[in-house]
């Protein structure tokens, strides 16, 4: 009984995949199906059959759960990835930051240079170039 319902399982994996490929643009159809085709799959030790079914219909896995993880999203079984940093907020110039950056190239060349005033030539072309980047400008 469990074989002919994998077989099942597997005949509809295949019957999806080959009616996704050609015309589903959002994949959720697709989705859906194999959401529902792994809910009936049965749990065996280690995983459920599911994964296998998925192999012996040449389907790749990762394909798959992209496109349950989609569906699940859409009918809001699976909250949307987060934010890694939900408090980051983005700035609304360059300018702040530029200014600061040159500031704090300019102590560090002074500090550069009384620290190894016999590398003095370097530090400063080090400085000038450092300056055009940061002024989006040519030497």
């Amino acid at each position: 009984m469990a074989a002919a319902a994998t077989t099942d399982i597997i005949a509809a994996l295949r019957s999806a995949w080959s009616e996704y490929q050609p015309a589903e643009k959002r994949g959720l159809a697709f989705g859906q199906r194999l959401y529902e085709l792994r809910a009936e799959a049965e749990v065996v030790q280690g995983g459920t059959s599911f994964y296998n079914a998925l192999k012996e219909a040449t389907i790749p896995h990762s394909t798959a759960y992209f496109w349950i993880d989609r569906y699940e999203a859409s009918v809001d079984l699976k909250p949307l990835h987060k934010e890694k940093r939900p408090n980051r907020t983005s700035p609304e110039s360059f300018e702040p930051i530029q200014k600061m950056a040159l500031t704090l190239l300019l102590d560090g060349f002074e500090a550069r240079s009384a620290k190894e005033p016999e590398k003095q030539r370097l530090i400063q072309s080090a400085k000038d170039w450092a300056q055009a980047r940061l002024a989006r400008t040519d030497l």
